[in-house]
């Protein structure tokens, strides 16, 4: 659209992460991946910033409550997210992960 190649995700696996396919809900897990959405909203009159992370095998979301942006975060950007994962609505999602970024 508008003249904008989708760039493929990247795959390169940090040891120590799960592929967000494979993550199971209820434990601690690091994902890694590639940021593809990022969207600032309300909820319930607390800011939540919400980004979506993909990898080679699924997407999963990432939400903070309180914050309408983070530092360093950015579409493309490639993360670590660790936390404990539930599943919503068929997705993978942590609630105020850890993240870290990744060059």
């Amino acid at each position: 659209m508008f003249g904008r190649k989708k760039q493929p995700v990247a795959d390169a696996r940090i040891p120590g992460t799960t592929p967000i396919a494979e993550a199971q809900a209820r434990t601690t897990v690091t994902i890694t991946g590639q940021v593809v959405r990022m969207q600032s909203r309300p909820a319930s009159d607390l800011p939540t910033m919400v980004i979506s992370i993909k990898d080679s095998t699924g997407t999963a979301i990432a939400t903070w409550s309180g914050r309408r942006s983070m530092g360093g975060i950015a579409l493309g950007r490639r993360i670590v997210i660790t936390g404990v994962a539930t599943h919503t609505t068929g997705l993978l999602t942590f609630v105020n992960p850890e993240y870290q970024l990744l060059a």
